[in-house]
């Protein structure tokens, strides 16, 4: 009974093993046959004055070969995607939203994936010069994709459409919905990635409202919060070119890198932080010096 079970545990572990190879050569079979196609379209998209007649929709048959013959890769999914792109180029919108309508429908459990199909289908009404219904759309993105990078990016894309067209009085009415937007997601998911990416874009935010002052004070909270973050070195390098460059008020780095170096005395970059409190407060009694 006991080596039965062994065997039966030994063939289930091979089968496993033999599935996930498979899977895996699937995946970069249909990976080298996206790349392929991509480098086409891209050398296509360098010249298309020089494209001979049927070549897009040669390579819409292609990618439409990855998406049946690898449907459940994930270069199958990009293929759905990009010839949903691909047809917004040619100017067949339609098509491209039949494409991404599909996506909707195949697979509502992936939001990530959902709310780039939907920002895509918003693309193609922009780009047909119907900017009211994209805009319907990314404010969809952003309430039922709530969590998803696709919908963090979108207030700062249509607050960045607005900027293209010159119109100021409607990108800082969008910018200031987009800090009410991360200011509200970083309330409600504190301790989370999601939470500190809405932080990091609410200081952007800010920044592009020149709003400096409260940038340099949302930047400083950002840094005791999250005293591991990847970007940290980023954080604290921007605290000075703030407020030394904007504010022209080098105390208030002074004031935060010292709050930095109270509250974690033994991290890794608090020597640095010293020695750059060390530097402003040199630079400080240089000015006044030359001054005198």
């Amino acid at each position: 009974m006991g080596k039965k079970i062994l065997y039966l545990i030994l063939f289930l572990f091979i089968f496993a093993l033999i599935f996930s190879l498979l899977d895996y050569k699937g995946e970069y079979r249909a990976e080298k046959k996206l790349v392929s196609v991509n480098k086409l379209l891209s050398d296509t998209m360098r010249t298309p004055e020089a494209t001979p007649p049927g070549l897009y929709e040669k390579i819409a048959n292609q990618y439409r070969k990855i998406i049946r013959g690898h449907p459940n890769t994930k270069s199958s999914r990009q293929a759905r995607i990009l010839l949903g792109k691909l047809y917004i180029f040619t100017k067949e919108f339609d098509k491209a939203r039949e494409v991404l309508n599909k996506i909707l429908l195949k697979y509502p459990e992936n939001k990530d994936y959902c709310a780039e199909a939907l920002f895509t289908k918003g693309n193609s009404y922009e780009a047909e010069d119907r900017w009211d219904k994209a805009l319907i759309i990314y404010k969809n993105i952003m309430t039922e994709y709530l969590g998803t990078l696709r919908a963090l990016d979108t207030p700062m894309y249509i607050a960045a459409h607005y900027a293209q067209k010159n119109d100021e009085k409607n990108k800082d009415a969008y910018l200031k919905k987009a800090l009410s937007y991360y200011r509200n997601i970083h309330k409600n998911n504190p301790d989370t990635q999601l939470g500190y990416m809405a932080a990091n874009l609410e200081i952007t935010t800010l920044q592009n409202l020149n709003k400096w002052g409260e940038s340099l004070n949302k930047l400083g909270k950002l840094i005791n919060t999250y005293p591991q973050a990847v970007n940290l070195i980023r954080h604290l390098q921007m605290v000075e070119l703030i407020a030394v460059g904007q504010l022209k008020n080098p105390q208030r780095a002074i004031d935060i890198y010292e709050g930095f170096v109270s509250k974690y005395p033994k991290h890794k970059l608090t020597k640095l932080v010293i020695e750059e409190i060390e530097k402003i407060k040199n630079k400080i009694k240089e000015s006044t010096t030359n001054a005198d």
